[in-house]
């Protein structure tokens, strides 16, 4: 079925379904001089600016090579009451994307036993280290929405 594009102004621009930029070359430029050298970024922009729409596309592009930690903040604010929720909240949403991902089963299954109730964090922590050193390919996270809670102290503390 064909549908005609549209301006999008609310969520992903998927670009068959939307007028949008030509993002390939930015893309591009992201990978070879953030990604591939390992560096850290961060995209601060306006509303309605492409930063979810450029996760989207680097996730699309990424996800053949490397294992992409995909995570979003956007209502997740129960993460948020206590550094146990976060780190709960965290270990289910990276053993559904290692899932989805096709990542090993043994992998997979060191993300499905439960977070330290008494040292939550150092055992998220630990669950990372394990992953990034016996997977087969790259580990990259991505987190979209994370002014949603940057004045939280919990947030702070992560």
């Amino acid at each position: 079925m064909d549908y005609e594009k549209k301006f999008n102004t609310t969520g992903i621009c998927i670009p068959s379904l939307h007028y949008m930029v030509d993002t390939t070359d930015m893309i591009s430029e992201i990978i070879e001089d953030y990604i591939e050298p390992g560096e850290y970024f961060t995209m601060n922009r306006a509303r309605q600016f492409g930063k979810t729409t450029t996760l989207e596309l680097l996730y699309q592009k990424l996800k053949e090579k490397y294992i992409v930690l995909d995570l979003s903040f956007e209502a997740a604010e129960e993460y948020f009451q206590s550094l146990g929720s976060l780190a709960r909240g965290l270990v289910m949403d990276i053993s559904e994307r290692l899932e989805r991902q096709g990542v090993n089963e043994n992998l997979c299954k060191e993300w499905k036993t439960p977070v330290s109730e008494e040292f939550p964090l150092r055992d998220f922590g630990r669950k990372i280290t394990v992953l990034c050193s016996k997977s087969d390919r790259e580990v990259i996270l991505t987190i979209d929405e994370v002014d949603k809670n940057a004045d939280n102290q919990i947030f702070c503390h992560f």
